[in-house]
């Protein structure tokens, strides 16, 4: 049996949680759509108070 060679990149740590926000922000990601339906645009018009939001996930 031969032994498998693995070369190990060194490990720089667990990123703290004191901006959890900023440290998912900051994390590689993928802009995707989740849902399209209806006219977003003329529902926020009507409202009487909007709120734009970004939710994230790791």
């Amino acid at each position: 049996m031969r032994a498998l060679a693995v070369r190990w990149k060194p490990f720089p740590g667990l990123l703290g949680t004191d901006d959890l926000e900023n440290a998912l922000r900051t994390n590689p990601a993928t802009s995707r759509r989740l849902v399209d339906d209806g006219d977003a645009d003329a529902a926020i018009a009507l409202a009487a108070q909007s709120m734009h939001r970004t939710y994230v996930w790791p």
